[in-house]
């Protein structure tokens, strides 16, 4: 077996050993083999024979391996997508956002646009009307925010083969990342924005706003009356189906009774702990209504980067990897079709 070979080999080694979830259906054949060994540092030593390298022996190799910006690039790939697996599995808010990415982290503004004008009826040889007049009211500023921590791959890590241990601790800080996003959504929501209108998100004159009242049957059937009701700015009925139901821990086993007990399953229940624990919420489908918008930086993946962390200029070099991992997000109000706020007494 080649070596390049034996590296693509180490690296499906390393997918198995870390329990990354692999839609690829190509699996080096010998994989599973290298998966019984010390797949860290024989991915290490492997890359090292590709790298340039002082004096001679084990050290040596494993020296120039650390060093190589190929094993960081292997290793970096394969962090992000344990974190990512993390973030996707305790981010259950990203359902009934939209997203979008940004170029930089600069303010940017997002104007409310009225994309659903009525259609003008048109008898027959008459010609279609070329005006389309799209409403922009002043937009909201908002930026993409950025976090971030360096992990520390240690020489004796690599050797000791601690993958349990190193993607353990990388999942951690995709749960970590997954809450971080949960509560810029969810305090945002809460604190009732204005819109570019200037106007408050929730208020009873839009429509969007339920009577307090002890959650029950009724008090949901009144909220999915009101998305259907809502009105677009072209005053035309929204007709939006609830999709999402969020409500605080207190209220999670009494929400899913409830709709379970009225037969219906196409309302998946949403807990936040960040939310008041007498609110609840009703959201349409985001990709046809969007309220509130992730903010992403462009080329990442969904916010996340991850890649080796080079030490700062008069910094002493540890003897490992160091990889840094970023998180870049942010949040905006979008919109208030599509999204009910109720009450319990």
């Amino acid at each position: 077996m080649n070596l390049q070979d034996s590296i693509e080999g180490l690296t499906d080694a390393l997918v198995i050993r870390a329990g990354i979830k692999n839609n690829s259906i190509l699996v080096h054949p010998a994989a599973e083999q290298f998966a019984n060994g010390n797949v860290l540092l024989n991915l290490a030593e492997a890359f090292g024979e590709l790298s340039p390298r002082k004096g001679s022996g084990p050290s040596a190799l494993l020296v120039a391996g650390l060093n190589s910006d190929r094993f960081a690039a292997v290793l970096s790939d394969k962090v992000l997508s344990a974190f990512n697996s993390r973030l996707t599995t305790f981010g259950e808010h990203r359902l009934f956002c939209a997203s979008r990415e940004l170029h930089n982290f600069q303010n940017h503004d997002f104007p409310v646009i009225d994309t659903d004008p009525l259609l003008d009826e048109i008898t027959e040889n008459e010609e279609i009307p070329h005006e389309v007049f799209v409403t922009a009211l002043a937009g909201l500023q908002a930026r993409v925010r950025s976090f971030g921590k360096n992990v520390y791959c240690s020489r004796v890590l690599i050797r000791n083969d601690d993958i349990g241990l190193l993607f353990g601790f990388v999942g951690n800080i995709g749960s970590a990342a997954a809450r971080l996003e949960a509560k810029l959504v969810f305090d945002l929501i809460e604190s009732n924005p204005l819109l570019g209108d200037q106007m408050a998100m929730f208020h009873e004159d839009h429509g969007n706003l339920g009577a307090v009242a002890p959650m029950a049957l009724a008090t949901l059937s009144a909220g999915t009356e009101a998305l259907r009701n809502m009105l677009l700015p072209s005053g035309e009925k929204a007709n939006l189906e609830a999709r999402f139901m969020v409500v605080s821990p207190g209220y999670e086993l009494y929400a899913k009774g409830i709709l379970k007990d009225a037969g219906v399953e196409s309302i998946r229940v949403i807990v936040a702990p960040w939310i008041t624990s007498t609110n609840w919420y009703l959201v349409s489908d985001p990709q046809i209504a969007p309220t509130v918008s992730l903010l992403y930086l462009k080329g990442t993946s969904r916010g996340a980067v991850v890649g080796r962390a080079r030490p700062k200029p008069g910094q002493e070099m540890r003897d490992g990897i160091a990889l840094g991992i970023r998180f870049d997000v942010g949040a905006v109000p979008v919109g208030r079709v599509g999204i009910y706020k109720g009450r319990t007494a």
